[in-house]
């Protein structure tokens, strides 16, 4: 899910097997809802909270995306701001 100002603002569950898109993962998903729900790209000022540390497809994501933080897992384990990692 993403939030900004501790308000929900665009969630998604991972559609990979359903949709048979390898690259639909929620983080993904999440990001493109809540684009859409506030009508824009620039996503600054949100956090992107996800179930497991997000891959690098999606981090590099949420790093166009503007995303501030990244937080994930079960101890909600604070990943700071999303990286743009270079193969």
């Amino acid at each position: 899910m993403v939030v900004r100002d501790n308000v929900i603002v665009g969630q998604a569950a991972s559609e990979v097997v359903r949709a048979g898109d390898p690259t639909l993962h929620a983080e993904l998903a999440a990001i493109r809802d809540t684009a859409l729900r506030l009508g824009r790209r620039d996503l600054t000022g949100c956090r992107l909270y996800s179930s497991a540390q997000p891959c690098p497809m999606c981090e590099a994501a949420a790093y166009w995306a503007g995303i501030e933080r990244l937080i994930w897992g079960l101890g909600m384990a604070d990943g700071g701001a999303p990286q743009l990692r270079r193969c």
